[in-house]
């Protein structure tokens, strides 16, 4: 059950490596209204940080925010700070990481209240031995390459309405990592057009599958994002599968 309603403050979590939450979808706790909180002076807007929370209620974190003239941020395309206590496949985790956007403790604020001003982010980047090893990876390494690079420029994506999360929310990630969404099917091939998919859907991929499309599995999206890695080819569905349907 992986469906969860991003308006009302949820995000959605993918199962992965590991034993947290296989199985669960992961709700986004409430924090504090944001849009009534906003105090930056509009000659901060600019360089004044927006400041979004994943995973984590922190009120004294909040406070920090605005305490230090910065504000809290209704979503993760206006964020310029994602504050979360460990890595997380949740859309907004996997969005600020595609957009290459400071990923920081919540060490981050409460240091930064007692210093007066915002400190530099680089010793704050969240660390999670655990999940790092788990996917094989570097948060601070990911970060670093998305920052050089949009992970998904020059992809155009179309993906299937069965895939979880829900195609809306894999748009967001696709968009966040310069990728181009294809609302519809693809029927002909071109270089870096692929269709992510799941076993329900496969009967609608029978065209793209014909004109010789990479018909590919979400993790295409969710772990080479997490990662900073667009390798198709490890994530192709079985052909056999595909032609059987």
């Amino acid at each position: 059950n992986f469906q969860q309603d991003l308006s009302q403050s949820q995000d959605v979590v993918v199962p992965g490596p590991g034993k947290r939450k296989r199985d669960q979808a992961e709700e986004e706790p409430k924090g504090i209204p944001s849009r009534s909180l906003r105090r930056t002076k509009p000659n901060q807007e600019s360089t004044a940080p927006k400041v979004l929370f994943t995973g984590v209620v922190d009120a004294r974190g909040e406070r920090a925010v605005l305490a230090l003239g910065g504000s809290l941020a209704s979503s993760v395309a206006e964020a310029s700070h994602l504050v979360t206590d460990r890595v997380r496949r949740t859309v907004k985790f996997l969005c600020a990481l595609g957009r290459g956007i400071p990923i920081l403790s919540l060490d981050w604020l409460h240091q930064s209240r007692k210093a007066g001003c915002f400190l530099p982010p680089d010793e704050y980047v969240v660390t999670d031995p655990e999940q790092e090893k788990n996917f094989g990876f570097s948060l601070r390494d990911a970060l670093s390459r998305a920052r050089e690079r949009r992970l998904l420029e020059g992809y155009e994506i179309h993906v299937t309405p069965g895939v979880q999360p829900p195609p809306p929310q894999m748009g967001e990630i696709i968009s966040c990592c310069g990728g181009t969404v294809l609302p519809s099917m693809p029927r002909s091939y071109k270089p870096q057009r692929i269709v992510i998919t799941c076993s329900q859907d496969f009967p609608r991929c029978s065209i793209p599958f014909r004109v010789g499309l990479p018909i590919l599995s979400p993790e295409f999206l969710l772990t080479g994002v997490l990662k900073q890695e667009a390798k198709p080819e490890a994530f192709i569905l079985s052909t056999l599968e595909m032609s059987s349907s």
